[in-house]
């Protein structure tokens, strides 16, 4: 896939060569990632046999937010963000990306899916969910590009039938004229817009990954623990891209969890549902503990000195409070 230039040049001079290749939508900041994600190791864990109703694993605001038809009612910032494009125009914007885009990528999302793909049959799996950005807002110092390249998103899956979610889309809140009805407005927007699309490997649990009731149904499902807020789904810092973006979900009461890198024993209420990369490993995720350092190479993979293309001066982002940097999968333990 071609890739806008601006995205190619914010990278950081560190990045490994890659051993082979793998096809990928991403920007050259997330080669080397993607590329083990793709063709590395899966594990995953299983959905539970029975899905008990929603209404008996969640409690305080979570239990409050969940309408009568079983969905949580989310904030209106999180459906009109002000400023921002809409969940219901991201649903459109979707919708139009995959109709225009897809004889051009439905290649390259079939060797991510891993069966054939009919474009022309995709539908959204649901809504378009709105992902909060990782990093605190990082202002006027920097160029527009470089604002919506780490600002928020709007996450949307789309599903063919007899299969489930197939392509994830993904781009910039901030690129307000893709809205705009001029298509000379829209076309030079999604040049501006961070867009980002990719096959979903097709046994990707999609409820749990695409929908904040999916999240706490796995939340409970795997803590033990009813979950007392609503999920907020949040952006992954970079190198990672948009599309694994994890809930963020918090529980009744701490449990005790043990690292599948670090090893390490803990206890927290807050944990992330999702994927520690892309579509990599599934489970709940925790911040790995200040001091130890992964087993695995890709998660003391680093990049630094981002450059604004625009401006070329160092970019300097700073995480978000309470975003953690490196994640690694963990498991309930009993104490």
């Amino acid at each position: 896939m071609k890739q806008n230039k601006d995205s190619a040049r914010l990278e950081s001079a560190k990045v490994p060569p890659l051993a082979g290749h793998c096809s990928t939508l991403f920007g050259i900041w997330a080669l080397a990632l993607a590329f083990i994600a793709a063709c590395g190791h899966r594990t995953s864990v299983a959905a539970p046999s029975a899905d008990p109703p929603l209404a008996s694993l969640v409690t305080g605001d979570a239990a409050n937010a969940l309408k009568t038809d079983g969905t949580f009612q989310l904030p209106d910032t999180l459906v009109h963000p002000r400023g921002e494009v809409s969940a219901e125009g991201a649903v459109r914007i979707g919708v139009d990306y995959v109709r225009d885009f897809g004889p051009a990528f439905v290649g390259d999302w079939v060797k991510s899916h891993g069966v054939p793909i009919d474009y022309a049959a995709l539908r959204p799996c649901s809504g378009a969910f709105y992902a909060r950005s990782a990093y605190e807002p990082l202002g006027q110092r920097v160029s527009a590009f470089v604002q919506r390249a780490f600002g928020p998103h709007w996450i949307v899956a789309f599903c063919q039938p007899n299969d489930g979610p197939a392509v994830v889309v993904t781009f910039s809140s901030l690129v307000t004229d893709l809205e705009d009805g001029r298509d000379s407005v829209v076309r030079n927007a999604y040049s501006q817009a961070d867009f980002f699309s990719l096959g979903i490997p097709r046994n990707t649990p999609g409820r749990v990954t695409f929908s904040p009731e999916g999240a706490a149904e796995q939340a409970a499902a795997l803590s033990g623990q009813r979950v007392s807020t609503v999920p907020q789904l949040i952006m992954p810092p970079r190198p990672y891209a948009a599309a694994v973006s994890r809930w963020r979900v918090t529980l009744e009461h701490p449990i005790q969890v043990k690292g599948s890198l670090t090893g390490v024993v803990r206890a927290t209420r807050r944990l992330y549902v999702g994927f520690d990369r892309y579509f990599i490993n599934f489970g709940l995720l925790d911040s790995i503990p200040q001091g130890y350092l992964a087993t695995d190479s890709t998660h003391r993979f680093a990049l630094s000195g981002w450059r604004d293309p625009k401006t070329n001066e160092v970019i300097q982002p700073v995480r978000a409070v309470g975003v953690p940097g490196e994640v690694e999968v963990v498991r309930r333990v009993t104490p």
